[in-house]
């Protein structure tokens, strides 16, 4: 598979790598894409992007937005990817706190207790003998094979009783994300793709 570059789309990495001031991790690089359509059912969960198999996107491929993980790729044509957003249930990823060994699952929007949209993530198998704070900023595990490690997802914020990371059955903490990724006021977006 080999991969053109137009200088359009090269001065658009370029002005991206700007926003990001951060170059892509090693073996990785930004291609940016068009936000082409949203799923009017799911606005904030789900929505097309207009690179595919033939810009080298494969299922996985996590998408950004504002600098941060907005989502990842779920079905691939061959100029067109589907992306759920992380407020979406199927979009499950590991994440890690920054400078330590805490590492969690995200399982899509967090719900209050009388199950309202929160519009905050879910973040469940926490350990349970750290201590978290409000602010801990939550990055990519890496656990995942289109997922490298250290990309910002968001911070941590108090549940509706004002708790951070509370114990979850006393086997492990689950917390309530806030994501730094505002996707759905996106007109573009990067999908981060593996080199070839």
């Amino acid at each position: 598979l080999e991969l053109s570059v137009t200088r359009s789309e090269l001065a658009a990495v370029q002005a991206l790598s700007k926003t990001f001031r951060l170059p892509p991790p090693p073996e990785w690089s930004y291609l940016p894409a068009q936000v082409l359509a949203r799923d009017l059912a799911a606005f904030d969960r789900r929505f097309r992007i207009g690179v595919g198999s033939r810009q080298g996107v494969v299922p996985g491929n996590v998408v950004l937005a504002d600098g941060a993980v907005a989502g990842r790729v779920v079905q691939c044509t061959a100029n067109t990817s589907l992306v759920l957003s992380l407020l979406d249930p199927a979009c499950k990823m590991g994440v890690g706190m920054e400078n330590s060994q805490a590492v969690g699952l995200l399982e899509g929007e967090a719900l209050d207790h009388q199950g309202r949209r929160t519009g905050m993530i879910e973040v469940s198998y926490l350990p349970r003998d750290i201590v978290f704070h409000a602010g801990d900023i939550l990055t990519t595990a890496g656990f995942g094979v289109e997922v490298p490690g250290g990309l910002m997802v968001g911070e941590l914020v108090a549940d509706e009783q004002g708790q951070i990371a509370p114990l979850s059955e006393n086997l492990y903490r689950r917390a309530r994300l806030k994501p730094m990724a505002a996707h759905y006021h996106q007109t573009k977006v990067v999908v981060l793709v593996r080199q070839k």
